[in-house]
């Protein structure tokens, strides 16, 4: 897939998964670059986490966007014990 011409898209692929968590890692890709991310998901909530050396000026808003995606593509299938999506891959308008 090319880099978006507005906006981001977000492609998460599942790392690891135990018990009521599962590990997200891939990228943020706006036009302007490819940003690397972790997002941990549990049952009661889901963090991300901006890698590399440089954090763009909206790291706080992609960190809560891939967040926010994860956890809601998540949150029953970890309450319920049942198999995770093994990719997301999600557009958001930022």
């Amino acid at each position: 897939m090319s880099t978006p011409e507005h906006g981001v898209r977000f492609e998460l692929v599942l790392e690891e998964r135990e018990g009521e968590r599962a590990v997200y890692q891939g990228f943020a890709f706006t036009p302007e670059r490819s940003i690397p991310l972790v997002v941990v998901a549990e049952i009661a909530s889901a963090k991300a986490r901006i890698g590399g050396e440089e954090r763009p000026a909206n790291a706080d808003a992609l960190e809560k966007a891939a967040a926010a995606l994860v956890r809601a593509a998540t949150r029953a299938e970890l309450a319920e014990g049942a198999a995770v999506p093994r990719k997301i891959v999600r557009w958001r308008a930022l």
